[in-house]
């Protein structure tokens, strides 16, 4: 692989991830299994909600896509 393409397949990986991670805290028993271990986390904090969790993870899905 060369250099030039390092930061893609990194950027690539991330975008694959992330909303990976969204999809496994977004359901109902994972929010609440959250609000008792790891209370900071967005969902269970209300900084964001479920709709805008789910957003979120299709428009990383979206770009992966468009980036591959």
């Amino acid at each position: 692989m060369a250099h030039g393409s390092f930061p893609l397949a990194l950027m690539w990986t991330w975008l694959n991830l992330l909303p990976f991670n969204i999809f496994n805290q977004v359901g109902n028993a994972a929010i609440a299994e959250d609000c008792i271990n790891k209370p900071w986390r967005p969902l269970p904090a209300r900084i964001i909600n479920q709709k805008q969790a789910i957003s979120l993870m299709s428009a990383h899905y979206i770009l992966a896509v468009i980036v591959a």
